[in-house]
């Protein structure tokens, strides 16, 4: 059973083997007094300018080095101890990878991806959601290669989360939840859900009307729109057969704030929103299907 969210965060915040600092403040105190101290250097010995310059120098270069080692034990400290930890806390079957490759394959089966060139995949979220249900989810990117007259270039088609359920149980349908756009749907069969507040965003089309009837139920709706109201960004769902595809256009919130504090419960709490919200989603979805 998953935790609330003021649970997992006194127990998160209250063990200080998950307590992760930002070295932000420290790296620009240390920058600072580099800067003082040199512009004051140069100015006491001008006669010895050359020499001052090169030791200053090779500092500023130790400076750098030491900012990047310490921002990359930043990173990794808080996505092995407190994301880590706040995943496992929030469902003990779930399990977190920060390098994670979902798989080109499974994003291709989805039938939810505009062309692309190249696919990456990180921060990943595997487990079972019931017994009758597996999850996975990562954060991905893809890009597209643009041919331009000065050469060729990259440009980003699709930034956010994508997961897939395998539901044990097999049915024969195809089912598409999409934003509202009537130049890429026009042709296909839509269907009209209970729920005005979903149609004013998004479309349902389906092979089976009957099937996708069955699934999207007024509390399957309802989960939906939750999470839409959550996170306020595009998002689909595509039901093949037994499988749940998904991706949403979510800002990353497995990477640490560079500037505030990591263990703020602001921080914490946009990671459980984001278990939560497509936890109850992927869990509502999957029992209508096992009731057909």
């Amino acid at each position: 059973m998953n935790k609330e969210f003021e649970e997992i965060y006194e127990k998160i915040t209250s063990d200080n083997s998950n307590k992760v600092i930002n070295p932000f403040k420290r790296l620009i105190v240390f920058l600072l007094l580099l800067i003082v101290l040199s512009f004051i250097s140069i100015y006491l010995f001008k006669d010895r300018l050359d020499n001052i310059l090169v030791i200053f120098f090779i500092l500023y270069i130790v400076y750098i080095c030491y900012f990047i080692k310490t921002q990359n034990k930043y990173i990794k400290d808080y996505k092995s101890k407190l994301v880590k930890n706040i995943v496992k806390e929030f469902n003990s079957n779930f399990n977190y990878e920060v390098k994670y490759d979902i798989g080109v394959k499974n994003y291709n089966n989805s039938k939810l991806p505009e062309k692309f060139d190249f696919f990456s995949s990180r921060d990943g979220i595997y487990g079972n959601i019931t017994e009758s249900a597996k999850l996975k989810m990562a954060y991905i990117t893809t890009k597209k290669k643009i041919v331009e007259e000065n050469g060729t270039d990259t440009v980003n088609t699709f930034s956010g989360i994508f997961g897939m359920v395998n539901v044990n149980k097999y049915i024969k349908t195809f089912i598409e939840i999409k934003t509202n756009d009537i130049k890429q749907n026009y042709n296909k069969k839509r269907i009209e859900l209970e729920s005005a507040e979903f149609e004013k965003n998004f479309d349902c089309f389906a092979d089976n009307k009957i099937i996708a009837l069955q699934i999207f139920t007024p509390e399957t709706i309802q989960c939906f729109t939750d999470v839409y109201n959550i996170f306020k960004v595009p998002m689909e769902i595509n039901i093949i057969n037994n499988t749940i595809y998904y991706r949403a256009v979510i800002r990353d919130f497995f990477g640490p704030p560079k500037f505030g504090d990591p263990m703020n419960r602001e921080y914490i709490e946009n990671i459980y929103n984001l278990l939560n919200s497509f936890d109850k989603l992927m869990k509502t979805i999957s029992e209508r299907m096992l009731d057909i």
